[in-house]
């Protein structure tokens, strides 16, 4: 007999990537016309033009986000494949920051950063670019291709870099102007160059966790009169920083909402001259939502109208988080942790209610869950909703409080049902003698319920809520 199709294939694609979905099975059917529709905001499924073969390939701009499909045709008769949840990975733009523990390194609005002579300053790019190139004015670094750069001379430095799961995704910092400047001073506490008193120096927190907060703080030794902290965006270029209340100490603590891609200096006065310091740039952590990923086989079946999976019983099914930039992983089990299961990859045996938790590993303290994956076993070797000619069951009300309605017409060979829970468990069963049937349930908890009508060859499992 013919089947429904199965459909596998990149899932995750890299910005400006392509993926390819195909039809597995040696099945050649008479059509093919793929569909798709966003994973967000609901819709219907639409007809992708000029997507009639048994692969369909696709971009990571127009595809991203969204559920595609196979609707195939053989011998007259239609059939619906599977749905593909298609994303593309995403990260920050690079952004770099400085590490000048001995403080070689001052910002001065006119004159840019400016590095004294003899001293270094580390420069480095943020996670998860780990592929990285350094430029010093156009022109490549030799041997420089780590994420952080030792800077002991003037030049306009820029980090072209990529994350090591899209190598050929590369993006470019903003150019950073250093000028070395001879520090022994003059004296001037207004002389930027004076190792003495002078403008600020601020570093800090420049990347945040989600729900964390950074802190940044006046590095240099003076002890100023007032402190004042201001901010702005950085993608407002034209905006003036604003200053923050209360914000009136040498430190200050930021959260990764209100200041994601903010600039922070702080205008400091001491015995009644004004000093502006450098910047610092801050972002936050971003990353995609955490999806679940599986491959159908001959094993597995899905109904979309009831977000079911039926399993065979005694075969097994792999589901996997989308990674990167999940590594920290746990996996839940009708609600309860799974002791050691803490791969990306998690083999299902038996019915239950499956759900991951995860964190990428430069933030695992951000974790997010999945959502649920239902898994109700089945028994492979009965047919699966074979019609009898004629045959209709009707159930409800759906959800349901007390009594569920069955009525079925037309049907000459007796009728069974089995009522089982998430777990695979029955909690109800009989036979339904008449054309019109009511069954108690008000002796179940609340929560999701299988209800499997049996008539001869029929057999079919619909998911009802007890509320």
């Amino acid at each position: 007999m013919a089947q429904a199709p199965v459909i596998a294939g990149d899932e995750m694609l890299c910005p400006d990537g392509e993926g390819t979905a195909y039809v597995t099975g040696n099945t050649v059917y008479d059509s093919y016309q793929w569909y798709f529709k966003p994973m967000f905001g609901g819709g219907d499924y639409q007809a992708i033009a000029g997507a009639t073969g048994d692969t369909f390939t696709y971009d990571a701009y127009n595809y991203a986000v969204h559920y595609i499909k196979v609707v195939v045709t053989l011998d007259g008769v239609s059939y619906d494949s599977n749905a593909l949840a298609i994303d593309s990975l995403n990260w920050l733009p690079i952004v770099t920051s400085f590490d000048d523990p001995d403080g070689n390194l001052t910002y001065d609005p006119g004159q840019g950063y400016l590095l004294c002579l003899g001293g270094t300053v580390s420069m480095s790019v943020n996670m998860p670019y780990e592929i990285v190139t350094w430029y010093r004015d156009d022109e490549v670094i030799e041997g420089e291709t780590g994420t952080s750069l030792t800077i002991t001379e003037s030049g306009t430095y820029i980090a072209a870099a990529a994350p090591a799961f899209c190598p050929e995704s590369i993006s470019y910092s903003l150019p950073i102007t250093v000028t070395v400047i001879d520090c022994s001073g003059t004296g001037d506490p207004g002389d930027p160059g004076d190792p003495g008193v002078g403008a600020p120096v601020i570093a800090g927190d420049e990347l945040l966790c989600p729900n964390t907060y950074g802190t940044a703080s006046v590095v240099t030794e003076a002890i100023y009169d007032s402190y004042q902290w201001y901010y702005k965006y950085w993608f407002l270029d034209e905006e003036d920083f604003v200053a923050i209340d209360g914000a009136t100490e040498a430190t200050f603590t930021y959260d990764w909402y209100t200041y994601d891609q903010a600039l922070l200096k702080v205008v400091v006065t001491l015995q009644g001259v004004t000093y502006e310091s450098n910047v610092l740039q801050i972002d936050s952590y971003n990353w995609t939502s955490l999806l679940l990923s599986y491959d159908l086989g001959e094993n597995v079946t899905f109904d979309p109208v009831t977000e079911t999976f039926f399993l065979c019983d005694g075969t097994t099914f792999d589901i996997s988080v989308n990674n990167p930039p999940y590594d920290v992983v746990s996996w839940y089990k009708d609600g309860v942790l799974i002791e050691g299961a803490n791969e990306s990859t998690y083999t299902i045996t038996e019915p239950g209610v499956y759900q991951a938790e995860a964190a990428p590993s430069f933030c695992p303290d951000s974790t997010t869950m999945s959502v649920e994956m239902i898994v109700v076993g089945k028994d492979c070797n009965l047919g699966t909703n074979v019609p009898q000619e004629n045959l209709v069951v009707t159930y409800y009300p759906n959800p349901v409080q007390d009594e569920l309605h069955i009525n079925i017409s037309n049907t000459a060979d007796p009728v069974t049902y089995v009522i089982t829970d998430i777990t695979g468990k029955t909690v109800k069963s009989g036979n339904l003698p008449g054309a019109n049937n009511t069954i108690a349930l008000n002796s179940l908890t609340l929560g999701v319920y299988f209800v499997k009508i049996t008539s001869g060859f029929y057999t079919e499992v619909v998911k009802v809520i007890k509320n």
